[in-house]
């Protein structure tokens, strides 16, 4: 309630809406209410982060949450392993070279 999640939300649902439907589709009259909704998707984001650290709090383990949402992305498919998945991550977190062909084999390009 403090945090006033429901305001923001409703807002963010109800621009997107009108962004999808009621406005027109020319640029300069509807720069205000893009902008307004693109700072609003900024703030969902951290709202998420926020609500993720959290439960990381609440459980009094980190990763905790980390399985959970691990499972609710990947639908806790048979086989799946979190070990993996965090050394995957911090790879992925290690890379300078994001866009490279060869990081998912772990070869050089050179």
């Amino acid at each position: 309630m403090l945090s006033e999640h429901y305001t923001y939300t409703t807002a963010l649902v109800l621009l997107s809406q009108f962004l999808l439907g009621a406005l027109p589709r020319s640029l300069l009259l509807g720069l205000p209410v893009r902008a307004m909704y693109l700072a609003l998707l900024e703030w969902s984001r951290a709202a998420e982060l926020s609500a993720d650290r959290a439960a990381a709090l609440v459980m009094g383990d980190p990763l905790q949450p980390c399985r959970v949402l691990m499972a609710l992305a990947g639908g806790s498919v048979p086989g799946m392993n979190f070990e993996a998945f965090l050394k995957q991550a911090s790879e992925y977190d290690g890379e300078d070279d994001l866009f490279s062909a060869t990081r998912a084999s772990g070869r050089s390009s050179t």
